[in-house]
This record gives structure tokens, C-alpha cells and sequence, in this order.
């Protein structure tokens, strides 16, 4: 696999797990009691955003030379630094 396609894929897959971090924070708010299996569902669900997030960052330091930004997908639209919980 080509590094290109490897990141897109990883991009893609960061993508998803940052938007079912927010669906599951929505879920957990919208009750009138916090769940606690949502409470848990959400932070297994960060942990694997930051894991996958970690993994890209070591994916593009390992092959940097091969990394051409004009070239790959943007993650401008995603954080990239930790959640604040909220009050």
C-alpha cells in the first residue's frame, strides 16, 4: 500500500470515530440522567479517536518524506487536541 492511500484511509477512519465521539456526547446529554454505560461508551470511543489519532501522527513522522500536504486529505476540520469535559 502506498502512503497516500494508507493516511487517506486512516484520515477517513478518524473521520468517522471523531463523529461517533459526538453523536455518543449528544446521546449522553439528551438524557435526563447520565447513563453511565453512555458515560462509558463516549470515553472508550475518545480513547479510540486518540489512539487513531496518535497512529497517523506516527505515520507521518515515520515517512515524512513522503508526505506531500498539497496531495492528501486536510484534517483542518477535525481538533486535534483533547476533548474538555464539559461542566
Amino acid at each position: 500500500m502506498t502512503f497516500d492511500i494508507d493516511y487517506e484511509i486512516q484520515v477517513r477512519e478518524l473521520k468517522a470515530d471523531f463523529l461517533a465521539c459526538r453523536q455518543w456526547e449528544l446521546l449522553a446529554s439528551q438524557h435526563d440522567g447520565v447513563r453511565p454505560e453512555h458515560v462509558e461508551r463516549l470515553r472508550l470511543a475518545r480513547q479510540g479517536w486518540r489512539h487513531r489519532l496518535a497512529a497517523l501522527r506516527a505515520h507521518v513522522r515515520l515517512h515524512f518524506e513522503r508526505f506531500d500536504a498539497r496531495r492528501v486529505s486536510s484534517l483542518l476540520a477535525l481538533p486535534s487536541r483533547r476533548w474538555r469535559r464539559r461542566s
